[in-house]
């Protein structure tokens, strides 16, 4: 049965459908600071290197990816 695109998905399936990095609630919080959440987005600093952008995130399970730089 294929899923609905809407339809949350685990870690790897996210993984696999957008080819990036994901991360749960406490990973993101590591890597990243968060500033506000805008549903689907999640507007944040990379802590690595303080480059500001936006993360997508699903709601549930909350699982956080495809970071894009501003």
């Amino acid at each position: 049965m294929k899923k609905d695109k809407n339809e949350a998905l685990d870690r790897e399936a996210l993984t696999a459908r957008h080819l990036t990095e994901v991360y749960n609630h406490a990973e993101m919080l590591a890597f990243f600071e968060l500033h506000e959440l805008l549903g689907p987005f999640a507007i944040v600093t990379r802590r690595i290197d303080g480059k500001k952008g936006s993360l997508e995130f699903q709601k549930e399970p909350r699982y956080y990816y495809s970071f894009v730089p501003d």
